[in-house]
């Protein structure tokens, strides 16, 4: 049973609306039973349609705003981190109490409260601990994303765990990039004028820092062996253009180059457990606060059967977290259900939840909305969750009220 219907929320929707007023409206006008809070968020450019008559929090005044930087909703406790890494605090939010606010709204309402949490995703810390984040074949640095497999930034996430069950006491953690991240990030201004193939993105996004290195011959896997094979394949896809083929081709030639070199697949194995053992870091430092942890398939890759390309290896996460989140933001309902399909196939009877995007382009009407949820249901989803609260219209608010009514009524 689809006992949680929910939506990702930001925390300077819900000081523009009002807390009690935003929590108010989520539960009765929408008929969520459940709301997921972000706490700690990345840089951004977002527009806010229903956003006319200003904001508490000062960069958020307008219908299209601009986050600069990383922040975190709350004041963190620097006894718990590393030295020089804790989040970076924001200072409108955290000031304002908003999600002390809203958990008790939320709970006298009836709702559950989960906490949203950006992990390892963030340009403020990495900017400031380049020695951290990724880094690829060349030796280009990612600053929007700390590496999963380096100490220090494991401790940062064990950390941030530890702080926010703490202070808050969620119902749950959903743990955004924990994980590995890809080398098109969507960055201000980015211009990539060659074309890259899927096996191209994904060479130039595997990170080779010295964290990683170290893992892969822990494993005895052959380090140089790899970046001699991800520099050759590389170099030869970004200047061997080929133009616009057809998606099929880059999927076989992975697959090929996998076969081809061995060793290339053996170092994503070993990305999958370094993302795997974090996970189980994390979870397990909620659990020691009754917190369950459930963890999104992947951010920029989709469909989940991809994920493995952000380090998320599917039996190996789903057994690591209480809970997948398989983020099914699709337009075709039926690449919902085969998404969702996919997941249960590898992960067998591991509980999952689903994610739905209720804005454009993945979603066209109420009946489509309604569709998806029900199929999310029909395949035994224990809480679906739409995307995003302060980002959509009132007609897709109405519409994620629609689907909503339609899961109550199923029951």
């Amino acid at each position: 049973m689809t006992d949680l219907r929910g939506v990702f929320v930001y925390p300077w929707d819900l000081l523009s609306e009002g807390v009690n007023e935003g929590i108010a409206a989520i539960r009765h006008d929408l008929g969520c039973t459940a709301i997921a809070l972000n706490c700690n968020y990345h840089s951004g450019r977002f527009l806010h349609p229903r956003n006319r008559h200003g904001s508490a929090v000062p960069t958020m005044r307008g219908v299209i705003n601009h986050r600069e930087g990383s922040g975190a909703a709350f004041t963190p406790n620097s006894d718990l981190y590393p030295e020089g890494l804790l989040p970076v605090r924001e200072a409108s939010l955290a000031d304002s109490r908003v999600i002390e606010r809203a958990a008790g709204a939320a709970r006298e309402a009836g709702m559950a409260f989960n906490l949203w949490v950006v992990v390892l995703h963030g340009s403020s810390l990495g900017i400031a601990h380049p020695e951290l984040c990724s880094r690829n074949m060349y030796g280009d640095v990612f600053r929007y994303a700390l590496c999963p497999a380096q100490p220090q930034a494991r401790a940062y996430a064990r950390a941030l765990i530890v702080d926010i069950c703490t202070q808050f006491k969620p119902d749950a953690l959903i743990l955004e990039s924990p994980t590995y991240l890809g080398v098109i990030h969507g960055d201000h201004h980015e211009l990539f004028l060659a074309h890259l193939d899927e096996l191209a993105k994904l060479l130039l996004g595997l990170c080779f820092c010295d964290a990683c290195r170290e893992c892969a011959i822990k494993a005895g896997v052959p380090i140089e062996d790899v970046l001699k094979a991800a520099r050759m394949l590389c170099d030869q896809l970004i200047e061997d253009e080929r133009g616009a083929l057809d998606p099929a081709f880059s999927r076989a030639e992975m697959v090929s180059a996998f076969l081809a070199f061995p060793e290339l697949f053996a170092y994503l194995r070993v990305r999958g457990e370094v993302v795997g053992s974090l996970l189980g870091e994390l979870r397990a430092a909620a659990a020691g606060h009754g917190v369950k942890v459930g963890v999104t398939t992947s951010i920029f890759t989709r469909p989940a059967s991809k994920a493995w390309m952000e380090g998320v290896e599917l039996r190996t996460a789903a057994s690591a977290a209480d809970y997948l989140l398989t983020v099914s933001y699709f337009a075709d309902e039926n690449q919902v259900r085969g998404d969702i399909r996919w997941v249960k196939r590898l992960t067998g009877d591991q509980p999952f939840q689903v994610a739905l995007n209720a804005g454009h382009p993945d979603t066209l009407s109420a009946s489509d909305l309604t569709r998806k949820a029900l199929i999310a249901a029909d395949e035994g989803a224990t809480g679906i969750f739409y995307y995003n609260y302060g980002l959509l219209t009132r007609e897709r608010l109405r519409w994620v009220a629609a689907a909503n009514a339609a899961l109550a009524a199923r029951g």
